[in-house]
């Protein structure tokens, strides 16, 4: 018995030191990332559906104020008398005359005057029902009309060649690197676009974004791309839809680049920094020129033409390609449409190497191509 328990102790020892022996330390996986880009607010062109200029109405012209008296209610006797044919001018009121008798026998002869508001008026109470429904028929038709007018104005393709709104799209990607070392990899690709492309302006980051697109267009062709993840969020023209798609953005942003421990090269808003931090050798030695590589696209960007390529909407080679291919056309026509935008890549180091493990653990929602 006592060989037998040692034994199991043993074993449940050397099992212990071998599954936590095959686990990478997290931190030397999560590794360090690339990342360039920049935010620049809305160009004036799409100023005005966001803070629209009030209207200014002619003021309207002063008009004597309607006083409206209405008559007592009238008793419902039918020995009233009608003493008061008189106004208090001294002037006779119109009226039929009428004997009425009053209850101790006198008889008096008198002028009838109807008290009902509209009974000097040539319109009756119906006519004016009819004209006050006509008038709140016009009104919510012209009311309508204006409102009309408005959403035809937010979906002018003059003032809108993107579409009405402002939306945030992100793209992960997920590809086999042979070679790390090649120069003609994605990641050294990236790199050289990064060291000759200025995020000082928004011109510079919209050839960022179509030469990002161009290159994993390439990698489709290639067959390098393993996996995607697309997100796609559209937020309306108003008062608070850019910040609304900012606070997405910001959120993307933070969420991913957290993901790795460092960030070890970067360019926002033409401001770069640089990390230069080694890591040790034998890692290096272990693990070969063969990795995985993350490529990264986050945006806001005027309307909604990349709505087709939104969650669980990329799945194939081919709806990859459209989705680059669209948003490759659309900064390169359209000079002002980025509101901010950034991608990252992994790993930024040379020394550096990712393994399907480290990449499915970050993002199990990456979905492979078919």
């Amino acid at each position: 018995m006592s060989r037998r328990r040692l034994r199991t102790l043993i074993l449940s020892v050397v099992f212990f030191f071998a599954i936590h022996g095959l686990v990478l330390d997290p931190a030397l996986a999560a590794g360090s990332n690339g990342r360039m880009g920049g935010s620049y607010g809305r160009s004036n062109r799409y100023q005005h559906t966001i803070n629209r200029p009030r209207q200014q109405h002619r003021p309207a012209r002063a008009r004597a104020p309607i006083r409206v008296v209405y008559p007592s209610r009238l008793r419902t006797n039918r020995y009233r008398s009608y003493n008061n044919f008189h106004h208090a001018n001294g002037e006779q009121i119109s009226g039929e005359l009428s004997v009425v008798t009053s209850p101790d026998g006198m008889t008096n002869v008198v002028r009838k005057h109807d008290t009902h508001p509209f009974s000097d008026s040539r319109y009756s109470a119906s006519d004016v029902v009819l004209a006050a429904g006509i008038t709140a028929v016009v009104t919510k038709g012209v009311l309508n009309q204006k409102k009309r007018e408005k959403h035809h104005d937010d979906d002018d393709p003059s003032r809108h060649p993107l579409g009405p709104g402002v939306s945030v799209w992100s793209l992960t990607a997920c590809l086999n690197v042979p070679d790390k070392n090649d120069p003609t990899s994605i990641i050294h690709r990236l790199q050289r676009l990064a060291d000759t492309t200025s995020t000082a302006n928004r011109e510079g980051l919209q050839h960022l974004l179509a030469e990002t697109s161009l290159e994993l267009s390439r990698q489709v062709e290639k067959g390098t791309i393993m996996s995607v993840e697309s997100r796609y969020n559209h937020f309306r023209s108003g008062d608070q839809s850019l910040v609304r798609a900012e606070r997405q953005y910001n959120r993307i942003s933070t969420k991913e680049r957290s993901k790795f421990d460092r960030e070890s090269w970067g360019s926002y808003n033409g401001k770069t920094v640089r990390d230069n931090f080694k890591e040790e050798e034998s890692f290096v030695a272990s693990n070969g020129n063969a990795t995985l590589a993350l490529v990264q696209i986050h945006l806001v960007i005027e309307g909604n033409s990349m709505q087709p390529f939104g969650q669980r909407q990329v799945e194939t080679r081919m709806m990859l390609k459209e989705a680059l291919v669209q948003l490759s056309g659309d900064v390169t026509a359209v000079a002002d449409c980025v509101v901010a935008g950034e991608v990252l890549w992994a790993p930024q180091q040379e020394q550096e190497v990712m393994t399907e493990e480290d990449v499915y653990a970050n993002y199990p929602m990456l979905w492979q191509l078919g």
